[in-house]
Parts: structure tokens; C-alpha cells; sequence
């Protein structure tokens, strides 16, 4: 470039218009090249955006709950020296439902 041409108010506009023309030339030129930038594009912007929603909705955004610091979780140890957590069992649940006395709701 000139240095008069760079001299021009937002002269980042013409290297822009010019670089975007290159493209579309280079791109209409190879069409499979095309093809292939441009579901890769699509898929890496697909990936983030799910990403993105999920950490969104599961990290940042408050739980939907009255007092969301007040939830706990009920675990059951298994009895002996290895003492490991097990999974309820629905059965399992729908005791803890029937006999607590300290808790407000129970959900599974």
C-alpha cells in the first residue's frame, strides 16, 4: 500500500473490502475447500453455542429453587469396612419420602 492510500480515513475499510473479495475468489475457485471450511465452521460454532448454554444453565444461572443453599443430598453407606455410597433404589426413596420428618420435600 501507498502511503497515500493509507492516509484515508478508515483505511482499514478498503484492506477489509479487499480481503473479503480474496476470499470469496479463493473460495468459489475450490468448492470442496469451501465445502469442508465451511461445515467445519458450522460445527465448531454449533459445539460452542450448545457448550456455552449448558455451562450457562448449569453453572451461572442460579438454581430454579426458593432457597437454593438450603438443598441437600441424602446418601446411603454401605455397611463394613469399605463403607462406599450406593444408589437409592426407588423403593429406597420412596421410604426416606414417607418416614423424614426434617426436610420439606424430598425429591429424587
Amino acid at each position: 500500500m501507498s502511503t497515500t492510500q493509507r492516509s484515508v480515513p478508515l483505511a482499514w475499510l478498503i484492506d477489509l473490502g479487499q480481503d473479503l473479495r480474496f476470499a470469496w475468489r479463493s473460495l468459489v475457485k475450490d468448492r470442496a475447500f469451501a465445502v469442508i471450511a465451511i461445515l467445519a465452521l458450522s460445527l465448531g460454532i454449533g459445539a460452542n453455542t450448545a457448550l456455552f448454554t449448558v455451562v450457562s444453565n448449569v453453572l451461572l444461572q442460579p438454581l430454579p429453587f426458593p432457597a437454593p443453599n438450603d438443598i441437600v443430598a441424602i446418601l446411603l453407606r454401605e455397611d463394613g469396612p469399605s463403607g462406599r455410597l450406593i444408589p437409592f433404589s426407588f423403593p429406597d426413596f420412596r421410604d426416606v419420602r414417607a418416614e423424614q420428618r426434617w426436610f420439606t420435600e424430598v425429591g429424587a
